[in-house]
């Protein structure tokens, strides 16, 4: 709300004070010097309005540019020599020297440059509506800018897991499966893999350790029945619970085997997926080590 009544302000005060600037660069015989100063003017003015707009839209380069419109709008200077004053909007001066402790209000459009203006009183004095809103659109930036770096880099590091994932994987494992749609959802729905590519043939799934890439089995080759003993080669999961995924694995075609082994580090059991594959789950009671030797299980 503060952000686009910044807005506001600036883009009407703008408006007026780029209209007027403009009837004065057009007025005829209008002296060099004179027109050199409306021009810098003009530029200014038209600067303000579009940083006007873009902070209204929301855009990140919107409170950038008003940050350095604000910053011109601060100093009130005014002496012999030369005099400048711009304020978009609203303006409370305060002078610190001429008249100390004055304040002047400026309501709308109000821009003023000259140089060798005649025998005028010299006065010095800041706006405080300017550094007020300077120092909120300072901040509000900072904010914007911390959250786009942020996006950033969760998006940079969403692309490189999915990249990680999707490309050629320097090692996992390949299932066969007689129905690749079952045994594919059994493992991404207990074990948290995800989808990453998927055919008539195959479903490839992954996570950031692993990739398993559940494969249509050739014609012709036998599937292992559940009930034959287990595997030389085994994959393993890691659960939070080996209690809290029991059910999961029944609803999805599996089979926990009875018997649990204890170890030091985490429990395991072994469990069958629909097709009968023998795997190891894991339930961690602490970090793993290099210098602890893990239960294996059996």
């Amino acid at each position: 709300m503060i952000d686009r009544t910044i807005a506001v302000l600036q883009i009407i005060g703008a408006s007026a004070a780029t209209a007027a600037v403009l009837g004065a660069l057009i007025t005829p015989g209008v002296a060099v010097a004179s027109f050199v100063i409306y021009l810098i003017m003009f530029a200014f003015c038209l600067f303000t309005l579009f940083a006007g707009l873009w902070l209204w839209n929301g855009e990140l380069r919107g409170y950038r540019l008003i940050a350095f419109s604000l910053a011109f709008q601060i100093p009130v200077l005014q002496s012999s020599i030369m005099s400048y004053k711009f304020s978009f909007g609203l303006g409370i001066s305060l002078f610190l020297a001429g008249e100390p402790g004055k304040f002047r209000w400026d309501m709308g459009g109000f821009g003023h440059m000259a140089f060798f203006s005649g025998d005028i009183p010299a006065l010095a004095g800041i706006n405080l509506m300017a550094i007020a809103a300077l120092v909120w659109i300072l901040w509000r930036q900072h904010r914007l800018e911390a959250q786009q770096i942020a996006a950033e880099v969760a998006d940079a590091g969403q692309q490189g897991v999915v990249e990680k994932k999707a490309g050629p994987a320097q090692s996992g494992a390949l299932i066969y499966a007689s129905d690749v749609t079952t045994l594919a959802t059994f493992y991404e729905h207990c074990f948290g893999l995800a989808v990453v590519h998927k055919t008539e043939d195959r479903v490839i799934l992954g996570s950031e350790e692993l990739q398993l890439v559940i494969h249509q089995r050739p014609e012709g080759q036998p599937s292992v029945p559940a009930e034959e003993p287990a595997s030389s080669i085994k994959l393993f999961f890691s659960v939070d619970s080996i209690d809290g995924i029991q059910s999961t694995i029944g609803h999805h075609g599996g089979r926990v085997l009875p018997q649990r082994w204890p170890g030091p580090l985490f429990d395991t059991i072994n469990v069958l997926d629909p097709e009968g594959n023998r795997q190891h789950v894991r339930e961690f009671h602490a970090p793993a080590s290099d210098d602890v030797q893990p239960s294996t299980g059996h």
